[in-house]
């Protein structure tokens, strides 16, 4: 049940019974040579779902970029900035938070 298939309407029903929702947390990083970079994403969102599916929590987007500067030596690695990290994952909360919910579960493999 992931948050950008819903219309506004479902997710206001959501919000009458459930203030929780699930934050994959990814990373586009050096995950091996035999590893794709977004592998950490991948399993966020995967292991979100699998938890919906048992429980019926919403799972919101994904953040797909982490803080990963000590990877930079590796082609591919995307990073954000510690601060820049933290900043985007409190906009992205405070606007579910105004939205009704309550309870956050940050996934992060």
């Amino acid at each position: 049940m992931f948050l950008e298939n819903q219309t506004w309407p479902k997710v206001k029903k959501y919000l009458e019974d459930s203030k929780m929702i699930i934050v994959p947390i990814g990373s586009i990083e050096n995950e091996g040579k035999h590893l794709p970079l977004g592998l950490d994403t991948h399993l966020s969102i995967y292991l979100s779902e699998i938890i919906s599916k048992k429980t019926g929590c919403m799972v919101g987007p994904s953040l797909p970029i982490g803080y990963s500067k000590w990877f930079m030596d590796f082609p591919g690695t995307i990073t954000f900035k510690h601060d820049t990290l933290i900043t985007i994952i409190k906009e992205y909360c405070d606007c579910l938070y105004e939205h009704g919910f309550r309870k956050f579960l940050f996934i992060n493999p």
